[in-house]
């Protein structure tokens, strides 16, 4: 008995040093491209973030978390002390800035778009106009996740000559693992996965305006 005990015990603590490193890789890699420090809700910190997250996806990490007030002016959230709802718009209409680190897998069917200017994934089907059951979910998981040139080969996109646009799509079901999910006011925002599976591939198809 006493063993299960110890083996929960070691396990637990791996666990908790494990966040804490992959915690530190997030705010080193943070501060290395603002300039600034960051704060992050991580670890006991994630107990007030709230998400609804399908498959096995979790939140890892959230930070440089703030609330656009318009005119250029934003407030920061600080981890521990206030809640970060990735779910809602605020009363006005607008939604939380940052940076958000999404652990674990989900299973997609939808539309890609190939073309020379990059590759996105679109669950269209999915994505409604007023947000859905969850804002981060809907706008940044379901709607224009962006490909790596790596990640696009997977797709087996056409081949064109030098400075020939060759849009094509195809529908798609694929497996994505671990997401970046990035809005803030220097750099647009989106979602780029850390790993993506095909698991099958339609016919190419000309993209359609619209």
């Amino acid at each position: 008995m006493w063993m299960k005990v110890l083996f929960l015990l070691l396990l637990c603590l791996s666990q908790s040093v494990w966040a804490s490193d992959s915690c530190q890789a997030h705010v080193r890699r943070i501060e290395r491209e603002t300039s600034v420090r960051a704060s992050c809700y991580c670890g006991p910190s994630l107990s007030r973030v709230l998400a609804q997250l399908p498959g096995t996806l979790r939140v890892e990490a959230a930070c440089q978390m703030r609330r656009n007030r318009g005119f250029g002016k934003s407030s920061p959230l600080r981890p521990g002390v206030d809640v970060l709802d990735l779910d809602r718009y605020d009363a006005d209409g607008s939604y939380i800035e940052g940076w958000v680190f999404l652990r674990g897998q989900l299973e997609l069917e939808g539309q890609v778009m190939l073309s020379d200017d990059g590759a996105s994934f679109s669950a269209r089907q999915l994505y409604r106009e007023d947000g859905g059951t969850s804002v981060l979910v809907n706008n940044y998981l379901y709607f224009l996740v962006q490909l790596s040139q790596a990640q696009a080969q997977l797709f087996k996109p056409p081949r064109a000559r030098p400075g020939e646009l060759a849009c094509k799509t195809r529908t798609a079901r694929v497996r994505f693992t671990d997401f970046e999910i990035y809005r803030v006011d220097t750099g647009g925002d989106g979602s780029r996965p850390g790993r993506v599976e095909v698991l099958s591939l339609g016919p190419l198809k000309p993209c359609m305006d619209g």
